[in-house]
C-alpha cells in the first residue's frame, strides 16, 4: 500500500489528488493520457479525481473522458471553458478541483505518464518538505525527425537530482498543495492566456510569496511531439514566444533595471544574428540556434512595445 503522510496531511485517508488536464482539439492525445493514468501503479491506494477542461467544446473529448471514468471507476469532472486561452482553461480547472482535495496536479494532453509516476511523485511529497513538486518531461520524436533536430537537442530539458530546489515549475508535470491557491490567492494570469508562460508566472509568484519548489526526477512523463514541432519554423516561433512571454512576466514584476537588462540582451541577440547565422552552413542546428536567438530578441522587443501575440 502506498502510504503518503506529511505532517497532518495523509493522502491515503484524506481528500486525495485532483489531476487536471486541459485539452484543445487533441482527442487522440487525451485518450492516450487517460489510458496512461489508468495504468498508474498504486492508483487504487490514492483518492483521485481527474479534472478535464476542454477549451474547444469537443463532444468527443467529453465522451472520451466520461467513458474512461466509468470504465475504470475513476471520478472524472469534465468542463467546457468557452473563453479561449490556456490561462482561462487552467483557471477553470482550478475552479473544478474538489474542495476536499489536498493536492493538485497538472499533466498535458500530449503526454503519457509512466506507470511509476504517481508513486514517485508521492514519494517526493514524503521525502521533501515543499509546496510544489516538479518532474521531468521527456520527448518522444516522430520516426522521420530530421537528424539536425536530434543533434540540436531543441526539445530536451535539463534534469536534476531529486530534492533540488527550483525557482520555477511548469504545468507539464507538477503537483502542489491545494492550500497554496487560497493562501497565496494564486491564479493563472489572463494576460498570458494566448502567449504562454502562464505557468512560469504562476509558480514564480508562488516562490516570491514564500513557496518552495523541489524537483522529483523519478516522476517521469513522456511528451509525444507532433510532426510540426520538429521543424525549423516551429522552433523559431517557440523562441520568439519565449522572448515575448518572459518579458511580459518581467514587466509585471516591475523594475526599470530588470527591463533595461532585458532590452540590452535582446539588442545583442538581434544584432549578432547576422554574424552567427553563417555557422548554419556547417551544421543546420547551429544556424537554427543562431536565428532562434535573434527571434527570442525580437519577441522581447514586441513585448516591450506592447504588441499582441497569440501563440495559442
Amino acid at each position: 500500500m502506498l502510504e503518503v503522510t506529511m505532517g497532518s496531511d495523509a493522502i491515503a485517508s484524506g481528500g486525495g489528488i485532483a489531476l487536471c488536464v486541459t485539452t484543445c482539439r487533441r482527442d487522440e492525445g487525451l485518450e492516450r493520457l487517460l489510458a496512461s493514468i489508468s495504468d498508474l501503479d498504486d492508483l487504487e491506494q490514492v483518492p483521485l479525481t481527474v479534472v478535464v477542461v476542454d477549451n474547444a467544446g469537443s463532444l468527443e473529448a467529453k465522451r472520451i473522458s466520461e467513458c474512461w471514468g466509468r470504465k475504470h471507476g475513476i471520478s472524472v469532472r469534465y468542463a467546457h471553458e468557452s473563453q479561449r486561452g490556456i490561462s482561462y482553461a487552467r483557471n477553470r480547472a482550478l475552479r473544478e478541483v474538489p474542495e476536499d482535495a489536498e493536492f493538485v496536479a497538472f499533466l498535458d494532453d500530449d503526454e503519457v505518464a509512466t506507470p511509476g509516476w504517481l508513486t514517485a511523485m508521492m514519494e517526493g511529497v514524503n521525502r521533501f518538505n515543499a509546496d510544489v513538486w516538479n518532474g521531468p518531461v521527456l520527448s518522444e520524436y516522430p520516426a522521420d525527425t530530421p537528424d539536425w533536430v536530434m543533434r540540436g537537442k531543441f526539445h530536451e530539458r535539463p534534469r536534476r537530482a531529486s530534492g533540488t530546489a527550483r525557482d520555477r515549475a511548469n504545468t507539464g508535470n507538477v503537483m502542489f498543495r491545494r492550500s497554496l491557491l487560497d493562501r497565496l490567492d494564486l491564479w493563472f494570469d489572463p494576460e498570458l492566456a494566448r502567449s504562454g508562460g502562464e505557468d512560469d508566472d504562476f509558480f514564480g509568484r508562488a516562490v516570491v510569496a514564500g513557496a518552495k519548489i523541489v524537483w522529483v526526477d523519478d516522476a517521469v512523463v513522456y511528451e509525444r511531439l507532433e510532426q510540426a514541432r520538429v521543424s525549423a519554423k516551429w522552433i523559431l516561433r517557440r523562441a520568439y514566444q519565449y522572448g515575448y512571454a518572459s518579458t511580459v512576466i518581467r514587466r509585471k514584476r516591475g523594475g526599470a533595471g530588470r527591463m533595461g537588462a532585458a532590452l540590452v540582451k535582446a539588442c545583442a541577440r538581434v544584432f549578432l544574428t547576422p554574424l552567427t547565422f553563417w555557422v548554419g552552413l556547417l551544421r543546420v542546428e547551429w544556424g537554427v540556434k543562431a536565428v532562434g536567438s535573434g527571434a527570442r530578441g525580437l519577441g522581447v522587443f514586441a513585448a516591450l512595445l506592447g504588441k499582441d501575440y497569440k501563440g495559442y
